[in-house]
């Protein structure tokens, strides 16, 4: 029987991030397993995110893919999916390249910083996080993130000390602040705007935001 080398067992589990007990069970054949992931994450080799989560470390002269830091968002913490202006850049929705990865959560929301980068976590009433999520497709997975719709929804519901009142505000806050390519609207579906104000969240913004929609 021959044992796969330290390279061989990253390289299988590489692109996901992986438990501490998948990682004992992968080194199992080692006298001391903890002390084996602990030499990987000292190698370099592992990237530790928090306790008990690591993933394998990029390494481009061992042809290992990188995690997906959207599949990082959603292990890291959770229940959560990756939202506001990350998804509204992926949906190609705004211009800017997003530096840091924000998701919503019905938790307690928090950021935490890691060697691979810096996520936020937004809190949402459990009532509405449900609506308007969809799966992406990873490389090596795939991750929870909000449909475009969700997405506009949540930086308006989330957004601290502004009153919209009128479709014009909303439109202008969405050009303005939010920095949108209005002329993406036309393809959103503004009933699912509709259904989220029917849970009973910031119901009145809304239906403005459907309205506006509706009316791109």
């Amino acid at each position: 029987m021959r044992y796969l080398s330290d390279y061989e067992l990253l390289n299988q589990y590489s692109g996901v991030p992986l438990g501490i007990d998948t990682l004992l069970a992968a080194f199992g054949s080692y006298a001391y397993p903890h002390d084996k992931v602990s030499q990987l994450v000292q190698q370099g080799l592992l990237v530790r995110l928090r306790r008990g989560l690591y993933v394998v470390a990029p390494q481009s002269q061992l042809n290992l893919p990188a995690t997906s830091s959207l599949i990082i968002a959603n292990s890291l913490y959770g229940p959560s999916y990756v939202s506001l202006e990350t998804a509204l850049s992926l949906h190609g929705l705004i211009p800017e390249h997003v530096y840091s990865v924000r998701s919503m959560t019905f938790n307690r929301g928090r950021d935490i910083s890691t060697s691979l980068g810096r996520f936020e976590y937004v809190r949402c009433p459990r009532a509405y996080y449900a609506l308007g999520i969809t799966m992406r497709e990873e490389e090596r997975g795939s991750a929870l993130i909000a449909r475009p719709e969700k997405a506009i929804a949540d930086a308006v519901v989330s957004a601290k000390g502004i009153r919209l009142q009128s479709t014009g505000a909303v439109r202008t806050f969405l050009e303005e602040d939010m920095r949108i390519d209005m002329d993406e609207l036309a393809g959103l579906n503004g009933e699912l705007f509709n259904q989220i104000a029917s849970r009973g969240y910031k119901k009145r913004v809304l239906e403005l935001l459907a309205e506006v929609v509706e009316h791109a």
